[in-house]
């Protein structure tokens, strides 16, 4: 007679269900808009996987960063720029699939809160890392809004040396800018929203209210 231990425990359906990624008719639209050609059409959960497992992805592509970098929402669920932190093999591999479920892309895999960075070139490679998923994965138009916002932290970058507070408050505005230009695709057409690219400067009011608060 066998025990319970002896018996082996197959996912059922719902299970299988409930890891992948079925986007909504909204992600969906969004996605169709940004997305490069070669990914038009195909399966959501497959371009995740292949996105996850490719030799160039070398942010730390678990899947709730995937689900929520798929049609760009930044700054509406907890999507941050700094999700594309580079991925230290040696030292994070050891902690992640404790923490993280690699291989389910549902709604229950939820993202969990970005760290805080410590200084601005956390930013700088943050920038750099989406902007390399961006060419992978999305289009012209997404790649060179994304490319401003890099060159101009950059810049950024190169006359000042923030504190750690600061550095947040330039993720918040950041993020609040790419979550912008997510909006306005939405609201009316990816030309439109490309023309956020042009709010990345010092001048701009969002930020500089920013550092007044």
């Amino acid at each position: 007679m066998t025990s319970d231990a002896d018996v082996p425990t197959l996912e059922t359906r719902a299970d299988i269900h409930s890891s992948m990624f079925r986007p909504s008719q909204v992600e969906s639209q969004i996605c169709n808009a940004i997305a490069q050609p070669a990914t038009l059409g195909k399966n959501a959960q497959a371009v995740l996987e292949a996105t996850q497992q490719a030799r160039h992805t070398r942010f730390l592509a678990i899947p709730p960063v995937l689900r929520v970098a798929y049609d760009l929402s930044f700054d509406i669920r907890g999507f941050s720029l700094i999700h594309f932190r580079r991925f230290f093999e040696g030292v994070e591999e050891q902690h992640t699939p404790d923490a993280v479920n690699m291989a389910n892309f549902g709604r229950s895999n939820s993202l969990q809160p970005a760290n805080t960075p410590a200084k601005i070139g956390e930013i700088v490679g943050a920038f750099y890392y989406l902007m390399y998923f961006a060419k992978c994965f999305n289009n012209t138009t997404v790649c060179d809004f994304i490319k401003t916002g890099s060159e101009f932290i950059v810049e950024y970058a190169a006359f000042a040396r923030p504190d750690a507070s600061t550095c947040t408050m330039l993720v918040y505005w950041i993020n609040s800018k790419l979550g912008k230009f997510r909006s306005l695709i939405q609201a009316s057409n990816i030309q439109v929203a490309a023309l956020v690219g042009q709010e990345f400067m010092r001048s701009d009011g969002h930020l500089m209210l920013t550092y007044c608060c």
